[in-house]
């Protein structure tokens, strides 16, 4: 229930407000601990105190008594069966008597008597005394260890012995004070040897424990409740930390209470009993022994006026109790008892005392004198003081925190609010009805129903606390938003709840920030959606017509007719084209990462492998540029590594194709570190660094931003400004970040830049087996039908897009299929009656009937269901594309667009039951109407070493050497070798050298 309040300000975890913040949380955390410290320790201290207090009551009661009775020397009462004659009285002369009427009287002697005394008041409270001598009278007071080592401690002096025990295994206080010898001992133990002011033994008190320690346990339980509530809860730890230690002190005045209550002024504690004479020094006639040990004056200093009583009370509290006696004498009281005053102890110490004094009237009606019993309630002040420092201290925490109380007497219905409480509606507390009533009635209609029954629970024992944010109404008519935070302190013996305490936060600046947030959140999301159908619908319109153009470029990659120079023509087109695809790929990346869809897909690869395919990329490109690439490789580096091996590559050609595009001289840098990071686990740093422009400080967090291009690399207008920023995201989704530093190459050399360094970490699990290793497939020239008569297989085009239905057309029928087209799903089911189409290629999105209907209906039907359906669709959509997708859509398979031939003949492959016929040799053929021109055999030898060792830096500048070698003489071969070793086609350029050496 209890908040930190913001005073009026949205709270926002930026700057200042985030050191606040953790400033006050470390606040809160000490203020708990220092609470729970103090309170551990008055509830300790105070169950302790309890014990003695009661202890050396029952002691001083024992003692009181058999002063009493020693000093009328025992008392005769009739002969019965619980009180025979004492045989250890035996030796006087007078032990039995008769009385006139002929009843016959014994002798009970003190001990006698306080030993009935404490057998009967032992059955009825539990408390036992005992008294014993180290040579005792009757054997049954014999000393037990523990009071025969304290009987032995008093006759070196000690005046008390405190044992905290365990008796029949329940816990006890042991209490045991010296018992000496006065005259009217003697009567029965002078023939001992015993003298008078001698120690003739101890009376021993048995406490039991349990009743305190149920209590003691039961407040520490709940203060540790408490207080684990109220660091979970914040500010709630001020009101229920504050109602515990009020609590406390309810316990400790009612326990206190009952004491009196059932105890005479004898029971209570450290007693010392007073007989005052009228005059004012107020002499002592008469004074209990145990002064001396209270006040540390002898009890003669008292009596014979060397220390009058008046002179040991405090200067400040002597006023203040004469005008009590005045007050009483006045008004003719028989008794009453003065507020706790101060008296000077003998070592100049201050106690304080409860006095209870008795007015003793003669029979003129004067003053004959004052009797009175004096309480040392000197450790109970202590307590008192302390406890009411915490409630004051706990009250300047709960103003400090500017938060509304509430106390609330649930059988009554009457509840104390604060100030503050009233604060929040509009109000005054003077306005305010102190009743539960009031605080229903302001409830705003819809959250009413809520909040009872939060309440109820709570109130049921169903819940630990009561919490709920709800409206208030203000004083102005208007709803204030409040946290409400209460607790039930205290039950009747039922376990009905009486009372409950509890806070009120304002809340409201923070509920009005939520809802705008939420309106802002409501706007950003339709946003969000209208740029993903944006971006959908963009990326469909720019794949249709792609998928014409890349189709045709792996048409006529096939044909024998083109030159080469229309080749590479045709390879220029085709990688343009897949330019475009990658441009798209990123945007849409980059929007799936803002919105948190996009997953990563792990596989097993093999990282060489994998690595050397990226650098072979990359050192074409640096080689073209003149760059020194160097590549260094950790001799730990795993074999296998479980990763999204796209999203890496990715990644990582972003950065390399970065290092090289913006560096025009000198350097470029891979380097990839390892080292074991746990069971199975690898963490690999790869940094690329470069010689190039490099980044200046200010621009540094710029390039990682969408869409961004800073400084100098404006001029390198290539690109979509997407990648640093993908790039960044990914590696964080791999649990890595990356890092910038510029500039690294300090000072550069001439010619060159400052340079750049990109550099992340991650970890990953290693594999012991790799699940496959790609491979690359010849061209398909055909196909055979397994298990039919070999019939050419027909293919039902349906595509809205003429380019689209022309490319798949085009490229199927050279290889034996039989192709039909429709614009649209319409006639789809009249088609496939006539033609009979084995499969069909389907776009999704078409005017009329689109690609969902068009199935729909091809699957209803019980004649055409059978006939699989591929889709062929622009949509970037990943569900589109899933297998659950298409099974509960009616489709065997989904390809994107543009789509890749190899993977359309292996869907159809695998559907139709095909075996595909793939081409041998090269896959760059030479027209037979052009010679070639060989160059000398050791440049050949050269061309087959350098591909044969993998070594593509030294094969392509040994290409570009040989284009130009004599006039250009071998540009033809040239051309045809640089062509496979960009495709790192090594096996071919074998092949191909060896071709022509045979020729």
């Amino acid at each position: 229930m209890i908040h930190p309040k913001t005073e009026g300000k949205t709270w926002r975890f930026t700057g200042e407000n985030k050191v606040r913040t953790i400033l006050a949380l470390i606040c809160w955390t000490l203020v708990i601990i220092f609470l729970y410290t103090i309170s551990s320790h008055s509830i300790n201290y105070f169950a302790e105190q309890v014990a003695i207090i009661e202890a050396r009551s029952q002691f001083k009661k024992d003692l009181a008594f058999r002063q009493w009775a020693t000093g009328h020397g025992g008392v005769y009462v009739p002969v019965t069966t619980t009180t025979p004659p004492n045989p250890y009285l035996s030796h006087l002369p007078l032990r039995d008597i008769t009385s006139p009427d002929g009843t016959r009287l014994t002798l009970m002697n003190p001990a006698y008597i306080i030993r009935q005394l404490n057998e009967q008041y032992a059955e009825m409270y539990g408390v036992t005394g005992h008294i014993t001598s180290l040579k005792p009278l009757r054997p049954e007071n014999k000393p037990d260890l523990w009071e025969q080592r304290a009987l032995q401690a008093f006759e070196q002096g000690a005046q008390e012995e405190l044992e905290f025990t365990e008796i029949k295994g329940e816990p006890y206080l042991r209490l045991m004070q010296p018992m000496i010898t006065q005259q009217g001992c003697l009567k029965c133990h002078a023939q001992q040897g015993y003298k008078m002011g001698d120690i003739r033994g101890g009376v021993a008190i048995s406490q039991p424990l349990a009743t305190i320690l149920a209590q003691k346990q039961k407040s520490a339980i709940t203060q540790k409740m408490t207080l684990v509530g109220l660091w979970l809860l914040g500010a709630l730890f001020i009101v229920t930390q504050g109602r515990q230690v009020n609590l406390s002190q309810l316990k400790q005045e009612k326990a206190l209470r009952e004491l009196q209550q059932e105890r005479d002024m004898f029971m209570q504690g450290s007693v010392m009993t007073f007989t005052w004479k009228d005059d004012a020094k107020w002499s002592v006639a008469q004074v209990s022994a145990n002064v001396e040990d209270v006040l540390g004056y002898t009890p003669m200093e008292l009596l014979d006026g060397s220390k009058p009583y008046g002179a040991i009370i405090h200067p400040e509290d002597q006023e203040r109790r004469m005008n009590a006696v005045r007050n009483a004498t006045t008004a003719k009281q028989k008794s009453f008892t003065h507020a706790p005053y101060r008296l000077l102890t003998r070592a100049g110490d201050v106690i304080w005392v409860q006095d209870h004094t008795t007015i003793i009237y003669n029979a003129a009606g004067g003053i004959s004198h004052y009797q009175g019993y004096l309480v040392d309630i000197s450790e109970t002040m202590q307590i008192n003081t302390e406890l009411q420092e915490n409630k004051d201290r706990l009250e300047l925490i709960i103003n400090g925190a500017n938060l509304g109380t509430w106390e609330w007497n649930i059988q009554t219905g009457e509840v104390v609010f604060n100030e503050r409480w009233a604060e929040m509606i509009g109000c005054t507390l003077s306005e305010i009805k102190p009743h539960f009533s009031h605080w229903k009635d302001r409830l705003h209609p819809d959250d009413k129903e809520e909040i009872i029954r939060t309440l109820n629970n709570h109130l049921e024992g169903k819940s630990p606390i009561y919490m709920i944010e709800h409206r208030l109404q203000h004083k102005s008519g208007s709803w204030v938003w409040v946290l409400t935070v209460g607790r039930v302190f205290k039950w009747d013996d039922n376990g009905k709840p009486l009372m409950a305490v509890g806070i009120h936060m304002d809340i409201n600046e923070r509920k009005q920030a939520e809802q705008e947030l939420a309106k802002a959140k409501k706007v950003a999301e339709t946003a969000n959606h209208a740029k993903s159908v944006f971006l959908s619908n963009m990326s469909h319109e720019l794949r249709t017509p792609l998928n014409a153009i890349l189709g045709y470029t792996q048409l006529f990659a096939g044909d024998l007719t083109l030159s080469p120079k229309h080749q590479q023509g045709l390879k220029t087109i085709h990688q343009s084209g897949e330019h475009l695809p990658m441009l798209i790929n990123d945007i849409l990346d980059l929007s799936k990462i803002e919105a948190g869809k996009i997953e990563l897909v792990k596989t097993n690869v093999h990282l060489p492998q994998f690595l050397q395919g990226i650098v072979d990329i990359i050192g074409i490109r640096a080689q073209a540029k003149g760059l020194d690439f160097r590549y260094e490789l950790d001799p730990l580096l795993p074999t296998i590594i479980e990763i999204d091996e796209l999203r890496l590559r990715q990644v990582l050609l972003n950065l390399l194709a970065n290092a090289v595009k913006f560096t025009d001289q000198g350097w470029c840098l891979f380097q990839v570190k390892a080292q074991p990071a746990g069971t199975d686990l690898v963490q690999l740093t790869m940094n690329i660094e470069d010689s190039g422009v490099g980044i200046k400080k200010e621009m540094q967090e710029e390039v990682f931003r969408p869409f961004q291009q800073t400084g100098e690399r404006l001029k390198y207008a290539e690109g979509s400004g997407l990648g640093l920023a993908i790039s960044s995201e990914l590696i964080q989704k791999m649990q890595g970040k990356l890092q910038l530093t510029s500039p690294i190459n300090v000072p550069p050399q001439d010619g060159e830049g400052p340079g750049c360094r990109f550099s992340f970490s991650i970890i990953v699990p290693t594999s012991a087996t790799l699940d496959s290793t790609p491979q690359k497939t010849p061209a398909v020239t055909g196909y055979t039908s397994i298990g039919d008569d070999g019939k050419p297989k027909k293919v039902l085009i349906i595509d809205d897009h003429a380019s689209n239905r022309a490319v798949l057309r085009d490229n199927l029928q050279p290889l034996g299929f039989i192709t039909k087209e429709l614009a649209d799903g319409s006639k789809i089911l009249a088609v496939c009656k006539q033609f009979q189409p084995d499969i069909i290629l389907m776009d999704l999105k078409m005017p009329n009937v689109d690609g969902f209907k068009a199935t729909e209906q091809l699957k209803s039907h019980p004649d055409l269901a059978h006939i699989p359906v591929v889709v062929i669709t622009a949509s970037s959509n990943k569900e589109h594309q899933s297998k659950a997708y298409c099974q509960a859509h009616g489709f065997t398979a989904v390809m994107t667009k543009p789509f890749s031939l190899v993977n359309l003949l292996e869907i159809l492959a695998q559907q139709l039951n095909l075996q595909l016929h793939h081409a041998e040799g090269t896959l760059i053929p030479t027209p037979r109407d052009e010679k070639i021109t060989l160059p000398p055999q050791a440049i050949l030898n050269d061309l087959k070493a350098f591909a044969q060792s993998g070594d593509i830096t030294s094969l392509s500048t040994a290409i570009a050497d040989l284009a130009v070698l004599e006039s250009c003489k071998y540009q033809r071969i040239a051309e045809q070798l640089r062509q496979l070793a960009e495709d790192f086609l090594l096996m071919e350029i074998e092949k191909l050298i060896t071709h022509y050496e045979k020729d």
